[in-house]
């Protein structure tokens, strides 16, 4: 069994943190960071070969080598790899190396030289860590009235970290400059909590909305519109070209629905075991 090293630690505990933190910070947005990062985006680690080569230069360590290939998505980007071993000599007794940054194809290792009390069994542990699109958006969905009484401008006052959320959309307005005459224009506007562990960046954004037009207490008649955001943006405006008429007190009703596609940066940890 692999001995518990601060490293692999702090790793468990960073882990841990990250699904507290998006379980507080999203509760009501699934999947989290885990389960919007598919399985097939983590690097594919093989370890080929271990080989003790013995002394080299310094009498008491003996220098292990470990042969081994890393290869990942195109859309994966590796920012490197930390390599540890765990050794078992002859008598039982062990040793373990330091994490260490490693490079494929070939890493050396050093372990403590007990003579003729040779090194019988090895335990390689290898952490990849690498940043990769989520496979499933996080999302929200909210809800605005839009009328005369709020100058057709709908709040949310309260921001993502406030509503224990990673995202949030905090204002749909009906605008009146810039729009034609017989269009109607939404600015929708959104923000996204910082510094959530687990989050790289925010790729893009999707936006959906469902106008329901009132005319007095007429039955509403419904307008959906859509649009696509860079990451940079947290504004986007929307046009209903087809505009109802009615007679009576106009007011809207707004269901908008904002989803951010986020680059997630994590660990995947690959283990081996063997003889000498």
């Amino acid at each position: 069994m692999i001995m518990r090293i601060s490293f692999l630690v702090r790793l468990a505990l960073a882990a841990s943190l990250i699904a507290t933190a998006l379980l507080s910070a999203a509760q009501a947005q699934k999947p989290q960071v885990e389960s919007a990062q598919s399985p097939s985006a983590a690097p594919n680690v093989q370890i080929a070969q271990v080989r003790n080569l013995g002394i080299q230069g310094d009498d008491a360590t003996l220098v292990i080598e470990v042969s081994w290939t890393a290869t990942a998505p195109q859309a994966t980007h590796i920012n490197g790899f930390q390599m540890l071993i765990e050794v078992e000599y002859a008598d039982r007794s062990k040793d373990k190396t330091a994490p260490a940054n490693a490079n494929a194809p070939r890493t050396l290792l050093r372990v403590l030289n007990k003579g003729t009390n040779l090194p019988k069994r090895f335990t390689i542990t290898v952490v990849s860590e690498f940043t990769a699109p989520s496979t499933t958006p996080f999302s929200i969905t909210q809800e605005f009235d839009l009328s005369k009484g709020n100058a057709f401008d709908g709040h949310n006052s309260s921001s993502p970290q406030s509503r224990g959320q990673f995202l949030n959309i905090a204002e749909v307005k009906k605008l009146v400059p810039g729009c034609a005459p017989n269009e109607n224009c939404f600015e929708v506007s959104w923000g996204v909590a910082s510094n959530v562990p687990g989050i790289a960046a925010v790729s893009r954004f999707n936006l959906e909305a469902e106008f329901t037009y009132k005319f007095g207490q007429s039955a509403g008649v419904i307008r959906n519109q859509s649009d696509n955001a860079d990451g940079s943006k947290h504004q986007a405006t929307l046009k209903v070209t087809d505009v109802p008429s009615g007679t009576g007190d106009l007011s809207i009703h707004v269901k908008a629905t904002v989803k951010a596609f986020i680059t997630i940066a994590t660990t995947k940890t690959t283990v081996k075991e063997g003889s000498f």
